[in-house]
């Protein structure tokens, strides 16, 4: 694996065995790709994988840490499980696919914290001692409590990414308003969301939000007043009569539209 050191039109360097590599950019495509990246270029030649370095953090280098491993170390120093949780949040947040599932990581450790208070707290009950009954319950139940709010947010926020990346790259829909009418969120909820998407670059680098006409721009594609205008230009339209009023709007063909005077559909 490799680091990228420069970036330029023609070619990109990369670190390698101790000295620099320039490999042509039409090799690498279309991909995004910036200084700081770790490159990692298959045996044949023809494939690689790009690790963005977020936060100073190589996501090529930084070990996974499973589920299992988290859950032991809550059940035996909850201070360690909770670094451990963090530390493989901060890896798969960058992801939208690893932000559902890494919220039901939350949620199982969570079940598993708050099954151990009550195992805890009755077979301390029924021995007598109570006052490590109560300790159980201060040691595992708020930080039980946490993880499941934590993770039950983190799986609904998954599911909402998931939609909004499925909604504007895969259909190429742009209008928050038309991303409200296909997930019933409120544009509010959206614009929040996709502040934070861009933030955390799940979107292509340069991608950006319009606030004045409430859209998210991706690059290398065209906004929704250039896709209209273009579209305007070579639409047809001819002269409707509206039924209620008499009055004639140009409109156009195949489309319903409102009459100026009376707001009847026309069409």
């Amino acid at each position: 694996m490799s680091r990228v050191v420069k970036v330029s039109e023609e070619y990109v360097a990369i670190s390698y065995k101790d000295r620099i590599k320039k490999i042509p950019r039409e090799y690498f495509g279309g991909v995004d790709i910036s200084v700081g990246d770790i490159v990692e270029i298959k045996k044949n030649g023809r494939e690689f994988t790009i690790y963005p370095s977020y936060d100073g953090m190589d996501f090529a280098t930084e070990p996974y840490i499973s589920t299992k491993k988290i859950v032991f170390w809550f059940i035996l120093f909850y201070p360690v499980g909770f670094y451990l949780l963090y530390k493989r949040n901060r890896k798969s947040k960058y992801d939208r696919k690893e932000v559902a599932k890494n919220g039901k990581t939350f949620f199982t450790v969570s079940c598993v914290l708050l099954v151990f208070a009550g195992l805890g707290f009755f077979s301390c009950i029924a021995n007598g001692e109570f006052s490590t009954a109560f300790s159980a319950l201060v040691y595992f139940v708020p930080a039980g409590l946490f993880l499941n709010y934590k993770g039950s947010n983190m799986i609904a926020e998954g599911k909402r990414y998931d939609a909004y990346y499925t909604l504007v790259v895969g259909q190429e829909e742009s209008l928050l308003r038309e991303l409200s009418l296909a997930t019933g969120y409120t544009k509010e909820t959206i614009r929040e969301d996709l502040e934070r998407m861009i933030e955390l670059k799940i979107f292509e680098r340069g991608t950006y939000l319009d606030e004045r006409i409430g859209e998210i721009v991706l690059p290398n594609r065209k906004s929704f007043a250039t896709r209209e205008k273009e579209r305007l230009a070579t639409a047809v339209f001819h002269t409707v009569k509206c039924p209620a009023c008499g009055a004639s709007k140009k409109i156009e063909v195949g489309k319903i539209d409102k009459c100026d005077y009376c707001q009847k559909p026309i069409g």
